[in-house]
């Protein structure tokens, strides 16, 4: 029989997407599973509509809880999750019907601790499901330390994300998500790839991440705080094992910290932008002082911050242009 898979679904205000979330869930190839709804004190209907699941479907588990956040609530999940295998939703995405299936075959046939597929990227999230057919496709396995490379690479956004990944259970024996924090998904993301071993990745986008206003993180002008304290955590965890990557998150530190600088112009806090540019040139003095060099952007903002802001204004401005036209993924 194959092996039980823990679905963990954070739920929080809610109630417009939960209904597609859960139903793509339920509607798995996969079937061995026991979905875990996570209701962290949701103020709207989200309560009654956990409840109703779980009448429909025995598989479902159902959590109300004060509201702790998103890792408190993926916490609790874990803490009652009986399943060999382990997943996160978030509980306004959805998941193709093969997103479990081909996550486990993966891992069966490659004896990875953790499978990693791809997502797209939704601004439409309708309950209208329409799924591309997706061919059958290669993988590659890596060890931990090919990934942790990943992770603070160029297109590191798939190792860093803790919701497209299947996990086996052990890794979250002792470990647990960090509360209070923004940037929850690197904090982990590290640790995960390191206890896991050997690492299977697909390119197959089998995850539907769903862009809305209401999004934690889209707004706010102090992200760039809770990243410098995960890479400082990363820095020391890296060490321990022998790696070396200060010089990649100096590079980090720096573009998140102008990502900061653009959402405080955004929300005119003229005292944030102040600190994130005095934090930049921080950041830079440590740079020149290792020989790392700034890209384009981190130039840009360095000589000309006013240019920096009409680049990247006109850059939102197209992809505003190709979310309308449904062209962006």
């Amino acid at each position: 029989m194959a092996p039980l898979v823990s679905v963990i679904i954070p739920v929080y205000n809610v109630a417009d997407y939960l209904e597609h979330c859960v139903t793509s869930v339920r509607n798995q190839i996969y079937k061995n599973l026991e979905i875990i709804l996570v209701d962290d004190g949701s103020s709207d209907n989200c309560p009654a509509l956990c409840d109703n699941y779980a009448k429909e479907d025995n598989r479902i588990k159902v959590i109300h809880k004060e509201n702790g956040g998103l890792s408190c609530a993926r916490n609790a999940g874990l803490e009652v999750a009986t399943g060999d295998l382990i997943a996160f939703v978030d509980s306004d995405d959805y998941v193709h019907p093969e997103y479990i299936s081909r996550l486990y075959d993966m891992m069966a046939k490659s004896g990875a601790g953790i499978a990693i597929c791809n997502f797209r990227k939704i601004y439409s999230n309708s309950l209208v499901f329409n799924y591309p057919q997706i061919p059958s496709s290669d993988y590659i396995t890596m060890d931990y330390q090919k990934a942790l490379d990943e992770l603070v690479g160029f297109n590191s956004v798939q190792y860093v994300l803790t919701w497209n990944k299947l996990y086996k259970r052990q890794i979250f024996d002792e470990l647990r998500f960090p509360v209070g924090k923004i940037s929850e998904d690197f904090y982990m993301s590290f640790k995960v790839l390191h206890l896991a071993g050997t690492i299977a990745m697909s390119t197959d986008q089998l995850y539907y991440y769903y862009l809305r206003k209401g999004s934690i993180i889209h707004s706010r002008d102090n992200v760039s705080d809770y990243n410098i304290e995960a890479l400082d955590e990363f820095d020391e965890y890296t060490e321990k094992l022998g790696l070396n990557y200060k010089d990649k998150s100096l590079f980090i530190r720096c573009n998140s910290v102008m990502e900061d600088y653009w959402a405080a112009f955004k929300n005119k806090n003229k005292p944030r932008m102040q600190e994130t540019a005095e934090t930049f040139n921080t950041l830079k003095d440590r740079m020149d002082k290792n020989g790392v060099p700034l890209n384009h952007k981190a130039k840009l903002f360095y000589s000309h911050k006013k240019l920096f802001i009409w680049e990247r204004g006109l850059i939102d401005i197209v992809g505003s242009i190709k979310i309308k036209l449904n062209l962006y993924r």
